[in-house]
């Protein structure tokens, strides 16, 4: 979240289709932390890819419904990563280019053996 307030970052793509089972303790950070410490970042567009397991979807929908008060961000559910980027991005180009970032941090952190999240 720093690192979006120094770069003024208001397009967040978040991909929770891998997410292990959440659990309460995971929805109640979510819901009383996250959420409230998200309206400080100025997000204007919010691409949220869905898990695939119904439990985590629901409580992810759930969630980001009960958080509007603090999130004004138009809020988009996407099944994969390549249409929510398309949808944050509307270029092609810019899409590619992100991609091709993606790829090199992902590589670099696989072969650090640390897990990076995006």
């Amino acid at each position: 979240m720093i690192y979006s307030l120094q770069q003024g970052a208001n397009r967040w793509l978040i991909d929770s289709a891998s997410l292990p089972p959440i659990g309460p303790d995971e929805q109640a950070w979510f819901s009383d932390l996250w959420l409230p410490c998200a309206e400080h970042l100025g997000l204007r567009h919010l691409a949220l890819v869905l898990p695939g397991d119904v439990h985590n979807q629901l409580i992810i929908e759930s969630a980001i419904s009960d958080g509007q008060r603090y999130v004004k961000a138009n809020i988009q559910f996407f099944s994969d990563t390549l249409s929510a980027l398309d949808w944050l991005t509307g270029s092609p180009k810019l899409m590619h280019d992100m991609e091709l970032e993606w790829d090199a941090a992902q590589a670099f952190w696989d072969q650090s053996g640390s897990q990076v999240i995006y």
